[in-house]
């Protein structure tokens, strides 16, 4: 089962690194322009990957309209 929406944080020192797992879409849109310092993704890419839930499979417009909406969010 993929948890989704699951926050991890670790501390050290005056450090901390948050791991987010969700949809990048959705997360993103909860924090403020600047605030994070890199993002780490594994996109599907859209190579008909049987993912669960996820269809790998979309039309290739509409997979490049996609990567171009969560790129412009990062």
């Amino acid at each position: 089962m993929e948890k989704r929406n699951e926050k991890i944080n670790f501390k050290k020192d005056r450090t901390t690194i948050t791991l987010i797992n969700g949809d990048v879409l959705q997360e993103t849109k909860k924090m403020e322009n600047e605030s994070f310092d890199v993002i780490v993704t594994s996109p599907p890419y859209n190579l008909n990957i049987k993912y669960g839930k996820y269809k790998d499979n979309k039309k290739e417009e509409l997979y490049i309209k996609w990567c171009e909406d969560w790129l412009e969010e990062i």
